[in-house]
């Protein structure tokens, strides 16, 4: 095996692997994006049965008479706020763009003008090593968490509109005409 006095190998393979944490930072934030959209696609259906269900289930209820027949309107209303909320989260996650990449300007040309070869790659790894924990902290880690709390309240829009449900569905069987 021959002998590498600077460790260059080695700080090229360091480069490769920095460089491909790059591009998996970029596919996870990808991947967020895609989840966000599908997650839209699920509150638009939840919001048009609503809207479909909605006025006709209301009209069925009038004149409001009993306890339950408000609790339907009240649960009906819930749901609604909750989409409407859901939505917005997962608005926020298709909002947040600020990806950092590596720019090559007048100051990159010169660092590889200026300096060694193994310089510039120790240089590039560093920036990499820099980008990936900014995308990471400023970009990912903040779909994530919105992500997240969005899940969670389509999770709750869910069970408040099978609540609904129930609660409609009672109002009519124990309804006294």
């Amino acid at each position: 095996m021959e002998k590498d006095p600077h460790n260059l190998r080695k700080y090229e393979e360091l480069y490769r692997l920095t460089k491909e944490g790059l591009q998996e930072e970029r596919a996870r934030s990808i991947r967020l994006d895609e989840k966000a959209e599908r997650y839209l696609t699920v509150l638009t259906v939840l919001a048009g049965v609503g809207a479909v269900a909605g006025p006709t289930l209301f009209q069925a209820l009038q004149p409001l008479k009993s306890f339950l027949d408000y609790a339907a309107i009240a649960t009906s209303a819930a749901v609604l706020i909750v989409v409407v909320a859901a939505a917005w989260r997962t608005l926020r996650v298709l909002r947040i763009q600020a990806w950092r990449t590596l720019e090559i300007n007048g100051e990159a040309i010169r660092l590889f003008v200026d300096n060694s070869y193994l310089n510039v790659i120790y240089s590039l790894t560093q920036d990499y090593v820099m980008t990936v924990k900014v995308n990471r902290e400023k970009v990912t880690n903040r779909k994530a968490e919105q992500l997240g709390r969005a899940y969670g309240l389509i999770v709750l829009a869910f069970r408040l509109a099978l609540l609904a449900i129930f609660v409609y569905v009672l109002a009519f069987v124990l309804s006294p005409d």
